[in-house]
């Protein structure tokens, strides 16, 4: 996630672009954007930051966080259940705990059971099995 600095740029960039004048200025210059992402597990950089300081990074402390139509996923696509005879219920299990297990917080160990690519060919390999390179 970026800081919330970088969102007051674009928004302030595509009012100038847009030439919008007046008092209720429309974010973004009416420009529609959307934003994705998980605000639990993607939080803005700030190099050696507090974790104060990086919660006021966010963009939810950012003026135009109020103004911004929120939409909700009902389904977490990343822990539904897989294929026939795929057990997900390991990966379900550590992505659901990371943040909210104050062991966690911190550096995280990723498990042995994600699967680690080390080259591009891995990589494609892991995800795409039936594809011969």
């Amino acid at each position: 996630m970026q800081h919330k600095f970088c969102f007051t740029a674009v928004h302030r960039l595509f009012i100038d672009i847009r030439s919008v004048k007046g008092p209720n200025k429309p974010l973004f210059g009416g420009v529609p954007v959307i934003f994705g992402g998980d605000f639990a597990q993607i939080l803005p950089v700030v190099v050696n930051g507090s974790r104060t300081q990086v919660v006021d990074a966010c963009l939810q402390q950012c003026f135009i966080w109020p103004s911004l139509k929120r939409l909700r996923l009902r389904t977490n696509m990343r822990v539904r259940s897989g294929p026939e005879g795929y057990d997900n219920q390991p990966f379900i299990g550590w992505i659901s705990s990371l943040p909210y297990d104050p062991l966690l917080y911190g550096p995280v160990r990723i498990p042995d059971f994600i699967s680690q690519p080390t080259s591009l060919p891995l990589l494609i390999n892991t995800i795409y099995p039936s594809t011969i390179l």
